[in-house]
Formats: C-alpha cells, sequence, structure tokens
C-alpha cells in the first residue's frame, strides 16, 4: 500500500524494467491533474463573477457584454474540447462536472443573448415615450411599454441586489420574463413603425428621414429649434 511504500521497495523490484508502464501512469495523472485543473478554473470563475451594472439615468443596467460574451464562449468551446482528450473517459467525475457547467453556460449565454436584446429596446422606447407628445399620439403602446418598464427596473433592482452570475440564474423564469418583455416591445416597435409610415402617407418628405430622426420631430413640434437640424435632410 502507499502508506508502507519505500524508496527500498521501488529499488529492490528492479523498477527501471517497468519505465515504460510508469512513463504511461505519469502522463495519464498529468493529463488527468490538467482537466481538473481547468474545470476547477471555470468553476472558480463563474461562482465568483458578477453581472456589472451601471447607474444611467436612475435606472441600473447591465455592462461588460463583450467581456462576458467572450469568457462564455471561450469556456463552452474549451469544455467541448476537453471531450476529445484521451484522460476525459478515465474519470466519471469529469463527465458529469463537464456535463454540468456546459449546461450551466449554455444556459447563460441564451439569458444573455436575450436580456441584451430586450435592454436595447427597452432603452430605445424608453428615449421615445419621454416625450409627451408621442405618449398622447400613442397611448395604447405607452401603456404596454409602462407595464414591460416596470418589470424590467423590478428585474434589474433583483439583480444588483445579488449580482453574481450563478445567482442570475437561478432566478425563477428569468428566461419566461425576458422572452413576454421582448414579445411586448416587439409589438409596441411595431405599432411604432405603423404609426410612423403614417405620418408620412401624411407628409411624404418624412421619408427622407430616418425613424429616429422623424420620432424626434414629431416630439418636438412644439419646439422648432430642435426641427430645424432634420430640415435639410427634407
Amino acid at each position: 500500500t502507499v502508506s508502507e511504500l519505500t524508496v527500498g521497495h521501488l529499488w529492490t523490484s528492479n523498477i527501471s524494467t517497468q519505465k515504460h508502464f510508469v512513463q504511461e501512469i505519469l502522463a495519464t495523472a498529468q493529463g488527468e491533474l490538467a482537466l481538473e485543473e481547468f474545470l476547477r478554473e471555470v468553476k472558480n470563475h463563474w461562482l465568483a463573477r458578477v453581472v456589472l451594472l451601471a447607474f444611467r439615468d436612475g435606472a441600473r443596467l447591465v455592462t461588460g457584454w463583450d467581456s462576458l460574451f467572450a469568457t462564455l464562449e471561450e469556456h463552452l468551446n474549451n469544455l467541448a474540447g476537453m471531450k476529445l482528450s484521451p484522460y476525459f473517459k478515465n474519470v466519471q467525475e469529469f463527465q458529469e462536472d463537464t456535463s454540468n457547467w456546459e449546461d450551466r453556460l449554455t444556459r447563460l449565454r441564451g439569458i444573455f443573448d436575450l436580456w441584451l436584446n430586450v435592454q436595447r429596446k427597452w432603452n430605445y422606447l424608453r428615449g421615445i415615450f419621454n416625450n409627451a407628445d408621442i405618449k398622447a399620439q400613442l397611448p395604447s403602446q405607452y401603456s404596454k411599454y409602462k407595464s414591460v418598464d416596470t418589470e424590467f427596473l423590478a428585474l434589474m433592482k433583483r439583480v444588483s441586489a445579488k449580482p453574481n452570475v450563478i445567482e442570475v440564474l437561478q432566478i425563477d423564469n428569468l428566461l419566461r420574463q425576458l422572452e413576454r418583455q421582448d414579445n411586448s416591445m416587439n409589438l409596441i416597435q411595431k405599432a411604432l413603425g405603423e404609426y410612423l409610415e403614417r405620418q408620412r402617407g401624411i407628409f411624404p418628405r418624412f421619408y427622407f428621414v430616418n425613424n429616429e430622426d422623424l420620432v424626434e420631430i414629431i416630439g418636438n413640434s412644439k419646439e422648432p429649434s430642435k426641427v430645424v437640424p432634420h430640415l435639410s435632410n427634407m
């Protein structure tokens, strides 16, 4: 046994004749150790990783998307590469841990992909509905936006209280919440687009400006100085 093993045992067993087998054992041990260390690195990284938040215009928003997605892709690719290692199948624990973390990180990537889209749409619509004229023109869509706005801000407040990435993954029905918000804002944007097309039908020169500029023109109809910069395009 290992507890009783001495150098003398190795010496008297003429271990040099078993050099080939010893080298195979050492190579396997080193390969398994490399896999074990990588899995530990992945685990420690995500258990410690937090969602970066910035406070903008009275709202908390997620930042640092590029770094987040880059690390997710790197770790997912490396976990997939681990399966090709000749040492991977030697240890059942490796297979279980790899499957577990692949599942977690794949879910995280799906959630954050949708989250980024939701945040962008929310921020865009927030700028539009800050305008009193647009609210008056689209009361039904504004009401829908306020519902999304309340839910989104509540989610961000919860995340700011526990910004750890793994904690975020534990939020009940998070993906469903984001999907619902995304679908609602898609409908709002569609209605907004139809409204702007009607304005272009009334005044065709509006076709020369994009949606963002047209919203600014309509939203500042009582402040000519803010409309003037767009006149040259029309």
